[in-house]
């Protein structure tokens, strides 16, 4: 799990969507899910041409904080996260849900994958950055 923005937890709330149960989904997308990935860094999302130097001063510090967290996704539908030496909430494990519209829901909060290829895995919640990571293995 996490910590972004101080306060907001973007990646925290995903994590928390990933300790449902279940998972359905198209097996390409699940397919192209499982793996090793590393965080890369978080991105301005809606309105990123009005972003505020404060919310631009916020992202660079969660990027800093967050640097060397991976997140593994597993075929049973479970996923770790890890980070050395980083902040406790960085290094968990749970399950998680991937839903047919290249949606995961996060108890009642939606989040978009918005780049789910070989190297790429973005996530987006209105109103949150874009979470980028990046595939380290299958």
């Amino acid at each position: 799990m996490i910590k972004l923005l101080g306060h907001s937890k973007f990646l925290f709330v995903i994590l928390l969507l990933l300790k449902i149960n279940t998972s359905f989904g198209q097996n390409s997308n699940r397919n192209l899910l499982i793996g090793k990935w590393q965080f890369e860094k978080f991105m301005p999302g809606d309105n990123a041409s009005k972003i505020s130097s404060e919310e631009a001063a916020m992202i660079r510090n969660a990027n800093s904080k967050n640097k060397g967290v991976f997140m593994t996704f597993f075929a049973d539908n479970k996923f770790k996260t890890e980070q050395k030496g980083g902040l406790s909430v960085n290094n968990s494990s749970g399950r998680y849900l991937l839903l047919n519209n290249h949606k995961v829901v996060i108890e009642k909060d939606t989040v978009e994958l918005v780049q789910l290829d070989k190297t790429y895995l973005k996530m987006y919640m209105k109103g949150r950055p874009i979470a980028v990571f990046k595939r380290v293995s299958f």
